[in-house]
């Protein structure tokens, strides 16, 4: 009777208790709730990390000073006081040469490779405009004669020798270069590179030659032409090329950079021969014409494409 009295009272405590348990809604069978839901992490943001690129580049450049230019093998007349052995010639006279500044345009494009966060390579091919060297100058001389085994002046006589020569390059010139980002500052990112290549070089010159005579006794009032002669010539030549740059890269997104900077090239000399005929002295001369090694300081703005 004790032990049923606790029994019963035990069933009816449990009863009482599920029914809390469950809002009062029955027994604890039946007893229900709401379990904890996992919340998905958010999905990572992929990071834009491009590994090519192409580009397009436009500049300006100028050599100051001497271009190296030279010409070897042309004759054009006698000096006014022959030695022993006769008239010395003279032929192309250092102060005919143009040595002013001389400008270029340049254009092209490449595709580069990205190897880290700050290491590019890149190979480009780029076109120069034309370029001239000229000769342009006057000589004048007395006209000499052997008489009886002595050179005489003739007093009466005097030559007055006009040269023009044109020499005019195009040139195209690849390289492969190597860049190194030297970080990020609100946006910019600085750099330097260097690289190295050949350079096609396409050479036409031409070449004119006139004579006159007149008589210094009576200051030469009136000239008469007494030679006249033309050649010309063409060439295609490689040498080599090279390069330092420095710049600055700007993003304007993802794929597009603007790219200014400043390079300093070095283009290989070169030189274009042709055969120089002077018909009154039944004369051939080889003439050559070199152009001196040169180094180009240029300005240049571009365009980068990122591609994948």
């Amino acid at each position: 009777p004790a032990v049923l009295g606790l029994a019963v009272l035990g069933a009816t405590a449990a009863g009482a208790l599920a029914g809390d348990w469950n809002g009062g809604d029955g027994p604890l069978r039946r007893m229900s709730g709401s379990a904890a839901v996992p919340v998905p992490a958010p999905p990572p943001i992929p990071t834009y990390k491009p590994e090519w690129y192409f580009r397009l580049d436009a500049g300006i450049g100028f050599v100051s000073g001497d271009d190296g230019l030279s010409e070897n093998g042309l004759v054009f007349g006698t000096e006014d006081t022959p030695g022993a052995a006769g008239p010395t010639q003279f032929g192309t006279r250092p102060s005919w040469f143009n040595d002013d500044f001389q400008t270029f345009g340049t254009f092209g494009g490449g595709v580069g490779r990205y190897w880290s966060d700050r290491f590019r390579t890149d190979v480009t091919v780029e076109a120069r405009t034309k370029s001239e060297g000229i000769i342009d100058g006057t000589e004048s001389y007395i006209s000499h004669s052997d008489v009886g085994g002595v050179w005489t002046p003739d007093p009466n006589t005097r030559v007055d020798v006009h040269v023009r020569d044109t020499t005019s390059t195009r040139s195209v010139f690849s390289l492969v270069n190597a860049y190194y980002e030297l970080g990020r500052h609100m946006g910019v990112q600085p750099y330097v590179g260097a690289g190295i290549g050949i350079a096609y070089n396409e050479i036409t010159r031409s070449h004119s030659t006139s004579e006159e005579t007149c008589d210094p006794t009576t200051g030469c009032t009136t000239s008469n032409l007494r030679n006249a002669y033309t050649a010309s010539g063409k060439a295609n030549t490689f040498s080599l090329a090279a390069a330092l740059t420095a710049g600055l890269t700007y993003d304007l997104s993802d794929i597009t950079s603007l790219d200014f900077n400043y390079r300093l090239l070095y283009v290989g000399g070169t030189s274009v021969r042709m055969a120089v005929t002077d018909p009154a002295a039944g004369l051939t001369s080889q003439s050559r014409v070199t152009i001196g090694d040169t180094l180009e300081h240029q300005l240049r703005a571009g365009l980068r494409f990122n591609i994948n």
